[in-house]
This record gives structure tokens, sequence and C-alpha cells, in this order.
């Protein structure tokens, strides 16, 4: 577990590394006016100081004194069917727009790592994808991909 955790550890210090150096090549403006590197070099940075937690805590304590992660296997298929989820959700975004993309993730989430009755599934899914469409194309303006229904 120490090994994985230090090469793990390095491993997202370099992507943290290479995140920071390529928003520094954008324009980053300030807190009040921020340029599109400004969150890359946010997350950057977050994600380099998780990793060197990580690579410390792997380095300085010993065996007995690492915690355990104790996750049990099913939450681990829960895990594995959110990230699936949000691949297919960004694959399927700019084809199928974000109210029929949104909706269908919505749906893949509470029938698959919560499993709810159909009629609650739908109308929790209708409702949120109703809510952030109304908040992000009619009140924020925000242009979205329409995709196939053209709204």
């Amino acid at each position: 577990m120490k090994r994985k955790d230090q090469i793990s550890g390095v491993f997202w210090l370099l992507v943290a590394g290479i995140t920071i150096q390529q928003s520094l090549e954008l324009k980053i403006g300030n807190f009040h006016s921020p340029g599109p590197g400004y969150i890359p070099l946010m997350i950057g940075m977050g994600l380099a100081v998780v990793s060197v937690l990580i690579l410390l805590r792997a380095t300085f304590l010993t065996g007995n004194q690492m915690l355990s992660l104790g996750v049990p296997g099913s939450a681990w298929k829960k895990l594995g069917l959110v990230l699936a989820s949000l691949f297919l959700y960004a694959f399927l975004f700019p084809s199928l727009g974000f109210v029929a993309s949104t909706f269908l993730f919505l749906i893949l989430l509470l029938k698959g790592v919560e499993p709810q009755r159909w009629s609650t599934t739908v109308l929790w899914s209708a409702g949120i994808t109703l809510f952030a469409y109304l908040l992000f194309v009619v009140i924020l303006r925000s242009e979205l991909p329409q995709g196939l229904l053209g709204i």
C-alpha cells in the first residue's frame, strides 16, 4: 500500500505540474476578472497539494499507522457506475444536447446507484433537468448544445 501511494502521489504530482504549466500559457487574469487559465491553475495547484500530502503520508507513516479505506466491493461498483456515467454524459452531451443527456444521466444515476421506483426516478430526473435548464439557459443565458431536440 505504501509503495502504491508513493507511485500514485508522484504520478498525480506530475499531472498537477503539467496542468499548472499549461495553464500558465493561457491568460490567468485575477480573482475578479479570471482568464481562461485561472481555473486550470487553481485545479493544478489543488491537485499538487493533495499529491504532496499523499506522498508525505506514504513516505513518513509506517504500515500500522496507515489508514485503510475499508471500502466494500459494492461501493466500488457504484463508483465505477458513476464514473462510467460521467464519461458517457460527456460523450453524449454535444450530440444529444444538454436536456436529453442530463435527463438520461440522472436516470442512470438514480436507477443505478441507489435504485428508486421508475416514477420517482423519472420525476426527479425531469425536475432537476428542468431546474438546470432554467438556471443555465434562461437565467444565466448560457449557450449549451441543443442536440436532437432543439432545446
